[in-house]
């Protein structure tokens, strides 16, 4: 279709196969890899590759160079958070690495939500699509967040809701 956005969309749709893959487990199942490895590098690794591939389509997507042009220089900074996670990771700062994706996945998910938000009240239409897209699926990360993080009960519900809006997500 000679559009980059769908590209993006297809790295994100891997990643985000893949980190639930690892996530839940299926991992050492599938790749028979030592536990060490999965956890200090394939989680993570699709975690960070799963936040640029987002990014990507975002900025695509809604074309960001253009819509929000004297701002785009900022969003810059999310790469930057996912960029030195990845730093962290190949240095052997897997900790350090892991709360960084975690606190740059709440920035990256607020930040989207403003733009979304933003660019659809000046009346640009992808930005409806986003919004009623990706909208569900963003605040689905802030939950999951906040479950992993102990603010809200982890329960079935809380566990699989980035599955649940992802499945939304993919339908709309």
């Amino acid at each position: 279709v000679k559009d980059l956005s769908y590209l993006y969309y297809v790295f994100y749709i891997i990643f985000l196969g893949l980190s639930q893959l690892f996530l839940r487990g299926y991992g050492f199942t599938f790749f028979l890899t030592k536990k060490v490895i999965l956890n200090n590098y394939f989680i993570p690794f699709t975690r960070i590759f799963f936040g640029f591939a987002i990014l990507l389509f975002t900025s695509e997507f809604l074309q960001l160079k253009q819509t929000l042009k004297p701002y785009y220089k900022y969003y810059y900074l999310l790469y930057l958070l996912y960029t030195v996670a990845l730093i962290a990771i190949i240095t052997g700062y897997v900790l350090f690495a892991y709360n960084l994706i975690t606190y740059a996945s709440v920035i990256t998910a607020i930040c989207l939500l403003f733009i979304g938000g933003l660019l659809y009240f000046r009346g640009f239409k992808p930005a409806k699509y986003f919004m009623l897209g990706w909208g569900i699926f963003l605040i689905s990360i802030l939950i999951s967040v906040a479950r992993s993080r102990g603010y809200i009960p982890h329960n079935d519900f809380t566990v699989n809701i980035v599955l649940y809006s992802s499945s939304i997500e993919l339908i709309l």
